[in-house]
């Protein structure tokens, strides 16, 4: 921000689910006057409600209620990938021919919700702390690939990049905060945290681990929302959710998709699918001899029955898959590049290999047992139930799987050690989010311990990733990654299993429910048909 403006002055972001549930306090009639009129809503999530700080990955897809990005997305169906429009900026950024300049042109008419004036400032501020190894943010990788930002005028901003990043609108969508607010700190010691402001459709009026209540930003510049307050509470007991959602306790809520489907068929419920580019595979550890050998790795992908994983752990919510692509992302996604489920061709290629089965019925070759220990989040039914389905298919093949729930603290000192079942899908914008750190081997830059934990992957795939993100042309980039998916399906590094669709239950006639939109890994309550609440007038 400037020094002479006027004054005075992740959705909701995801942490680990946590046991218990929350009594709905003022808001447990299942005909509060105040949703009748149109005017409030009320979301149940399972997870915590109360981080807010954009430095640290909150609205990095750019529907916070607090924030705005200098661009956001825009759909009018969750069957392609989303667009890129304008927010912030009044247009969209303009690239140099090289692709290593960025310009963008700012929006004049905003206001952040302590009543100071946006600028340029608030922008260079908001990328450079996030860049800033002091501030120590977790989503600092995600600007690696950017040089310098800098202020051009006031209303105008250029972005410098290392090299060609094709895909660099799509950080362009995360949250953007006033410059007075940013000095450098430590991001767990940010005002942010407990005190957000920002220039979004609405203002966080009450926060605490358990509820926090949105009241509509006035000054906002589409003008104020039509829903005036939105609080969001935690029922972390998925069970719990969809007995209070049956009960009219509350206006909406996400489920896992067996539940979801149990409240289809209520008359005053509006049960809502929405695809996704989030997926489910099985990182493979690389201190398994099994999951070494070529043969090991393509017999556990083509012995995984996925059609059954989704019909039955997803109630049909959800796609077979092979890889990270699934098919909404139109020309980018390879549909040959499928691994057929065969159990009696992945046995006919471990007898070759050697890997014999033993009395037990476990296959062995030279000592080494086939197997390994596969860890999972023992919090998430789906996680769970996919390692009991896998290590069900394992065994039918001679693969002896050893089943570890637990939580995340616990399972992250693991990775590489153990298998896990794995989730992601970044960007819906951005190919290269959904391939880069599953399949590239890695390196010196690698900074997350979930990026290819196993380090399995080839000189090839690796050169075909670093084509692709640096290609300019969309037809050409297109080939590429349709060509990586070719040549990943010969020799996998993972078993990529299904991509999900997220499900949603909302009480009928319950205010803002609009288009859905291809939704990201990182999803909750605050998705599915109400993802873009207060932009939509």
């Amino acid at each position: 921000m400037s020094a002479t403006r006027s004054h005075p002055r992740h959705h909701i972001a995801l942490s680990l689910a946590v046991t218990g549930a929350l009594a709905l306090t003022g808001c447990g009639s299942p005909n509060h006057p105040s949703t009748a009129a149109g005017k409030s809503l009320v979301i149940a999530d399972s997870r915590d409600v109360n981080k807010y700080n954009p430095l640290d990955g909150h609205g990095e897809h750019g529907n916070s209620p607090i924030y705005d990005g200098l661009l956001q997305m825009e759909s009018s169906a969750d069957t392609s990938p989303p667009q890129l429009k304008p927010a912030l900026a009044d247009k969209l950024p303009e690239t140099s021919e090289d692709g290593l300049t960025w310009t963008v042109s700012l929006r004049k008419d905003v206001t952040f919700s302590d009543g100071t004036t946006f600028d340029a400032d608030d922008v260079v501020a908001t990328y450079r702390s996030i860049a800033d190894p002091k501030v120590a943010t977790s989503y600092a990788s995600e600007l690696a690939m950017m040089e310098s930002v800098e202020a051009v005028d006031p209303h105008t901003v250029k972005f410098t990049l290392k090299k060609p990043y094709a895909e660099f609108g799509s950080r362009m969508l995360m949250g953007i905060a006033p410059s007075e607010k940013l000095d450098g700190s430590p991001v767990d010691k940010s005002p942010l945290n407990s005190k957000p402001v920002g220039t979004g459709p609405y203002v966080l009026a009450e926060s605490s681990a358990e509820k926090a209540v949105f009241t509509a930003n006035p000054k906002h510049w589409r003008g104020k929302p039509e829903i005036e307050k939105v609080t969001y509470i935690r029922v972390a007991d998925d069970n719990t959710r969809a007995q209070r959602m049956a009960a009219g306790e509350i206006d909406g809520t996400v489920l896992p998709p067996t539940l979801a489907a149990t409240l289809k068929n209520k008359d005053n419920l509006v049960h809502t699918s929405v695809r996704s580019v989030d997926f489910r595979a099985i990182s493979l550890p690389k201190t398994s001899a099994f999951a070494q050998d070529p043969v090991g790795r393509m017999a556990m992908n083509q012995a995984v029955d996925r059609q059954a994983m989704v019909d039955k752990i997803l109630a049909g919510e959800g796609s077979p898959a092979t890889t990270p692509v699934p098919a909404e992302m139109g020309d980018a996604h390879e549909p040959g590049a499928t691994i057929a489920h065969d159990v009696a061709a992945a046995e006919k290629a471990l007898d070759a290999a050697g890997w014999v089965k033993g009395d037990d019925g476990v296959r062995a070759k030279d000592g080494q047992r086939a197997g390994f220990t596969l860890m999972y989040a023992a919090a998430d039914t789906v996680r769970s139930q996919i390692a009991i389905a896998f290590a069900a298919d394992m065994k039918k093949i001679g693969v002896d799987i050893t089943l570890e729930g637990s939580t995340w603290d616990k399972i992250e000192p693991q990775l590489g050690k153990a298998g896990l079942v794995l989730g992601s899908g970044k960007h819906p914008t951005s190919i290269d989010s959904l391939l880069y750190n599953p399949l590239h081997r890695r390196d010196a830059n690698t900074t997350s311990p979930y990026s290819n934990p196993g380090n399995y992957g080839s000189e090839t795939l690796d050169n075909l990733l670093e084509t692709a993100r640096h290609e300019q042309d969309p037809a050409a980039r297109a080939k590429t990654y349709r060509d990586l998916q070719t040549e990943y399906a010969k020799d996998p590094g993972s078993v990529f299993l299904l991509t999900l669709r997220h499900t949603y239950v909302a009480k009928k006639g319950a205010p803002g429910a609009g288009k859905t939109i291809l939704e990201p890994h990182v999803h909750d309550a605050g998705w599915g048909p109400r993802w873009n609440l207060g932009r939509t007038r």
